[in-house]
């Protein structure tokens, strides 16, 4: 029988610290289908899924991690079998000592059952980010680049950011949204990602945002894409 299942990996961090190969072992058939965090200062963080990445680099919390009432909900399940584990490499951003509590919410079942719920683990939920600080002129520009090392279908848009920006998306050259747009019509965060239609990035593609500062002062943004890689 399908029943929802929750996993917990509570992680200490002293200010400014980098741990990696963090193991939560997971002793059930799982699909991880939602991320909620606490923590006591912001952080990054990097999820393995039994030796699947989820993502090439670590992704600001707030591009990944939503609350309980607004959970990060990905775009397809993520597959950890019978007596697997998830591994977390992860940073604390707040330079200051913080507790962090990473919660892995999803469904649990016998292996057949989940195969079937999700056509045979055919898709893995993924996130492209970047990162890039504008300096306080009010008219910075930068462009952060992520090449697609996989077919990959783009869902969701998130942005943690220190000021506001106006940004414009293009893949492969070709604008997304069609000329710098303001960072709050265009990007959410974990706990509301802006959704739009699917868009098919191929292998050897690049998602690249112009951005210009909008907010006459420092502000560092950082990009996550999220989404799954497409394996059919």
């Amino acid at each position: 029988m399908i029943k929802p299942i929750i996993f917990k990996k509570s992680i200490t961090l002293t200010a400014s610290q980098s741990l990696t190969g963090q193991k939560r072992p997971i002793d059930v058939p799982f699909l991880l289908g939602k991320l909620t965090a606490s923590a006591t200062g912001i952080f990054k963080t990097r999820l393995d899924l039994n030796g699947k990445p989820m993502s090439r680099d670590q992704i600001a919390n707030a591009n990944l991690f939503g609350v309980s009432t607004y959970p990060m909900i990905l775009s397809a399940f993520g597959h950890v079998p019978f007596n697997g584990e998830i591994t977390i490499d992860i940073t604390d951003l707040s330079a200051a000592p913080n507790v962090v509590n990473l919660v892995f919410i999803g469904l649990t079942g016998t292996e057949n059952e989940l195969k079937e719920l999700t056509d045979n683990y055919l898709n893995f939920p993924y996130f492209y980010s970047g990162e890039k600080t504008l300096l306080s002129t009010g008219e910075d520009k930068a462009v952060i680049k992520a090449d697609v090392d996989y077919p990959f279908r783009m869902v969701q848009l998130m942005a943690a950011k220190t000021g506001i920006f106006d940004a414009e998306i293009k893949i492969n050259n070709d604008s997304l949204n069609r000329g710098r747009m303001p960072d709050t019509t265009l990007f959410g965060t974990a706990q509301l990602p802006m959704i739009i239609e699917p868009y098919d990035v191929k292998r050897g593609g690049i998602i690249e945002t112009d951005l210009k500062d909008t907010s006459v002062a420092g502000n560092t943004v950082k990009l996550a894409f999220g989404g799954y890689k497409v394996t059919r």
